[in-house]
């Protein structure tokens, strides 16, 4: 007695061929996911950066020119708090809108977003691990030669940003960055 076996024809199931080609366009759908997501995340980080550096040079413009914060060595007063001018300087000391005088972040906190104005306190001339690239902002105050410049460092940045820094910021009047190898940024800025 001989056995045949025989093939069925209503078999149901995938072939070895079918699975491969599913875990392949899976593997595809999957690597244009996540190269889309580190697009848009890289781009996010820029973006923040671009913000937070503008943010900085508005708040210390607001300092030196409009004359709306004051600093007196210990703390900020400004015209919300006090009427006038004169009646900020008779509370707390002497009105300046120098940026000569300018010699921290504490003296702009008020004008500074959240995260930036929390780790801005008085006496901090660094926002420590703060920017979107784990690096800091360094403030270097005007020198008395140069009373109307000042800078703002950028540390910890990738050196692929460089031209895109040049790029954004070099249309901008009185500002000029220079970069440093180790990918720190310094904006010179006059105001």
């Amino acid at each position: 007695m001989s056995t045949t076996l025989r093939k069925s024809s209503n078999q149901a199931g995938f072939t070895l061929v079918e699975f491969a080609l599913v875990i392949g366009l899976f593997t595809v759908v999957t690597l244009g996911v996540l190269a889309a997501y580190t697009h848009v995340t890289e781009s996010e980080r820029q973006r923040q950066l671009y913000s937070e550096i503008s943010y900085v040079r508005k708040a210390v413009s607001t300092w030196a020119s409009d004359g709306l914060l004051y600093y007196d060595g210990s703390g900020v007063c400004s015209i919300a708090t006090h009427t006038t001018q004169s009646a900020c300087t008779t509370a707390n000391g002497t009105w300046s809108n120098n940026p000569g005088d300018l010699l921290n972040f504490g003296q702009i906190r008020a004008s500074l977003p959240h995260p930036l104005e929390s780790k801005a306190t008085t006496g901090a001339t660094t926002l420590a691990d703060i920017n979107p690239y784990g690096g800091d902002y360094v403030f270097v105050p005007a020198t008395a030669t140069e009373p109307r410049k000042w800078q703002l460092q950028v540390t910890n940045l990738p050196d692929g940003l460089q031209t895109l820094l040049d790029k954004n910021f070099s249309y901008q009047a009185k500002i000029t960055m220079t970069w440093a190898t180790g990918g720190t940024a310094t904006f010179t800025i006059e105001e």
